[in-house]
């Protein structure tokens, strides 16, 4: 992950995971997160790149080179079969963004599984709703952390 900290002076964290949900959806040839299936989804609008070569474990520091080219200025590496990387200025920010492609791929792939056509966020709504969504980077991470704090748990 080293070289997508070199390449980004805002990518303090960088996360790699190979989530159930966000694999099975990378897994489907050509099929990408609808970021306008759902609010969940609009929330990455326009921040999701796709790695679509497949070479399973890096090798060599240009493969690392070559994912910080593909990931550009954007929130989330999708690598096909593989799994996926989030990038944040903070680890809330950076957890949040890989909690958000999770639990979006999984609402895509419940929905796809009736065979109904699905709606979709209309084109002059989603770059709207995708700034609110963002307002409150890694507040969702400091809610939960409160949360327990109260509770105890």
């Amino acid at each position: 992950h080293y070289p997508i900290h070199m390449a980004r002076s805002d990518a303090k964290c960088v996360i790699h995971l190979h989530s159930v949900h966000a694999c099975a959806l990378l897994m489907q040839r050509g099929v990408k997160l609808d970021e306008q299936g759902s609010q969940l989804a609009a929330t990455l609008y326009q921040k999701i790149a796709y790695c679509d070569e497949y070479d399973s474990v890096l090798r060599q520091p240009e493969e690392g080179r070559a994912l910080a080219e593909s990931v550009g200025d954007c929130s989330v590496l999708a690598l096909r079969i593989h799994g996926y990387m989030t990038v944040g200025e903070i680890v809330a920010v950076a957890l949040e963004r890989a909690y958000i492609f999770e639990r979006a791929c999984k609402l895509q792939l419940l929905a796809q599984s009736s065979g109904q056509e699905l709606n979709r966020i209309p084109d002059n709504m989603i770059g709207e709703i995708c700034r609110e969504e963002n307002l409150y980077n890694g507040g969702y991470f400091e809610g939960m952390k409160r949360l327990f704090q109260e509770t105890d748990r």
